[in-house]
């Protein structure tokens, strides 16, 4: 009760001025960080001919990338394919197993 009468005694207001709306409590948010829009990806339709499109689902590359640079809890040694002590030698993984990413191959899956 002593929280409840702090926030009337400040004047707080426990409706929120976008409404409950989860939508428009989301478009809300979306505002307050710059330049979200370019971190969300977004589908745009693609014509392959013969009158046929298909949705392609697309991203920035630039914003993601730094995104992901900036991360200090992503940026750690164990998630990079770079030797600190020569960065310019070709990458060999402590298990002597390149993944797909490396070595180029590709093992489709079966759905």
């Amino acid at each position: 009760m002593k929280l409840a009468k702090a926030a009337h005694d400040k004047q707080f207001h426990f409706d929120p001025k976008t409404g409950h709306s989860l939508n428009n409590q989301y478009q809300w948010m979306r505002q307050l960080v710059a330049n979200s829009a370019r971190l969300l990806p977004s589908v745009i339709p693609v014509s392959l001919g013969n009158h046929k499109t298909v949705d392609v689902v697309v991203f920035e590359f630039d914003p993601t990338i730094l995104a992901v640079l900036q991360d200090h809890m992503q940026m750690i040694q164990a998630n990079l394919a770079i030797d600190i002590d020569n960065p310019l030698a070709k990458y060999v993984p402590v298990d002597n197993m390149l993944g797909e990413a490396m070595s180029g191959t590709y093992i489709p899956v079966k759905l």
